[in-house]
């Protein structure tokens, strides 16, 4: 069903990200492509008939992030290390969209977890984290690859957020004492 193309690309275009933006449902068969659905998953799993999945697959061929082959098969143009662009119109929809709808939970569910921490740390404490976090979205995108193999039934939508910045409440702001 998916093969991998001899082109990849670890990364679209300003423009491709514009137009998959611009287009729900396009978006969300450029996101079924990428977590590997089949054609014959989309159009039984969405509000999207045939034609209108198959005009949306041959955007996405046009796009360069598959190619479409006969009888609807898919091959994919994205590496495994695939990122959107820094700042780009896809991290500015996941900022203004799916951001807060994601942290809008009590994480007490099945396969839901959250870990809030803060502290103060060193440089060479906050290296060692993003070298962990870099390794740890290494490891969801491989799992991601070997899952993909197995039916869509066996698998869940999951949304995984790590983060790290320097960070300090704003309500205890008024509490800092300035230097001169």
């Amino acid at each position: 069903m998916y093969k991998k193309s001899q082109q990849y690309i670890n990364q679209l275009s300003r423009e491709q990200e514009k137009e998959l933006v611009a287009n729900e449902k396009l978006l969300l068969i450029a996101v079924s492509v990428r977590n590997r659905l089949s054609f014959n998953d989309m159009i039984t799993n969405y509000e999207i008939s045939e034609t209108e999945c198959i005009q949306y697959l041959a955007k996405l061929d046009k796009l360069k992030i598959i190619d479409l082959l006969p009888n609807n098969r898919i091959k994919l143009r994205i590496d495994d290390g695939f990122s959107w662009l820094k700042n780009g119109p896809i991290e500015q929809f996941f900022e203004k969209q799916i951001q807060a709808q994601f942290l809008k939970s009590t994480f007490n569910g099945d396969c839901e977890k959250r870990k809030f921490l803060f502290g103060l740390l060193s440089e060479s404490s906050i290296q060692v984290l993003m070298k962990k976090i870099t390794t740890l979205s290494n490891e969801f995108s491989e799992l991601h690859r070997q899952d993909s193999a197995l039916p869509l039934d066996k698998r869940h939508n999951i949304g995984f957020m790590l983060a790290l910045r320097p960070w300090e409440l704003e309500k205890f702001q008024s509490f800092i004492k300035k230097i001169d």
